[in-house]
């Protein structure tokens, strides 16, 4: 079973999905991975439906990443969850994870830079 792609001014369904920002297609897009991850679903190899909504879920805990986070620990909680599913659902968990920590990164000016550096240069 596939989904068959609806072309809307050159650009399919699976690609717009990836454009998904709004917190309000969450419940959508998880309806969307639980068809993705039933037996016998054929997805492309390279640029189709899971990666479509890997970025559209990305994209939405870019803003709401508390949101996305519970719904993918509910999903993994579910006892029906194949292992393929568990594993989209992990790497997203470990991508926003990442995201979260470089947005909490504050990059050093020049002025720390070079009053670290005469602080410590016993170290270099």
């Amino acid at each position: 079973m596939s989904i068959p792609e609806i072309i809307n001014n050159g650009i399919g369904i699976t690609d717009e999905i990836r454009n998904i920002k709004s917190v309000d297609l969450l419940s959508s897009l998880i309806n969307i991975k639980n068809i993705l991850f039933k037996d016998g679903f054929n997805d492309k190899e390279e640029f189709g439906l899971k990666s479509s909504l890997y970025y559209a879920l990305m994209n939405i805990a870019d803003n709401e990443p508390c949101k996305v986070i519970t719904c993918l620990h509910n999903c993994l909680n579910d006892s029906q969850i194949n292992d393929r599913d568990k594993a989209f659902c992990n790497s997203i968990l470990k991508d926003i994870d990442n995201m979260l920590e470089r947005k909490d990164d504050v990059p050093w000016s020049l002025q720390d830079v070079k009053r670290w550096l005469k602080k410590n240069a016993d170290l270099i």
